[in-house]
């Protein structure tokens, strides 16, 4: 699903299934203006009751409200016994994510591979 505001920004949310594990790649730039179709897009991967989500940030910009998204599929996922994730591995994703201090909150892993393993047994 690609989300593009009259603004010309763009976010982009492609999943895939890697054993009941469903992966989410959120791409391009994740602000006010496509905070909430992504939202919307990984809210709805939520409804399908996975055994775990991880969302892979390969994003170019992370504002607040993307980092308030991130928290609220944080908590939805613990409300519902979910396991979840989530990768930033490039700076536009790390740099926000640390200097807000959620890095200390939120699940992180370094790779897709490393959140995949974390999250395997996390909702039973």
């Amino acid at each position: 699903m690609t989300v593009e505001p009259a603004e010309g920004t763009a976010a982009d949310v492609q999943t895939a299934d890697r054993d009941g594990v469903l992966v989410a790649t959120v791409t391009g730039e994740l602000d006010a203006a496509t905070v909430d179709a992504a939202g919307t897009a990984l809210t709805e991967l939520l409804d399908k009751q996975p055994a775990a989500l991880v969302v892979d940030l390969a994003v170019s910009f992370l504002s607040s409200a993307g980092l308030s998204m991130l928290l609220k599929l944080h908590g939805r996922a613990q409300n519902d016994g979910i396991g979840f994730a989530i990768v930033a591995q490039d700076n536009a994703a790390q740099h926000p994510l640390f200097i807000s201090g959620l890095s200390e909150v939120l699940p992180l892993a370094e790779t897709v591979d490393a959140a995949v393993e974390s999250v395997r047994g996390s909702g039973d």
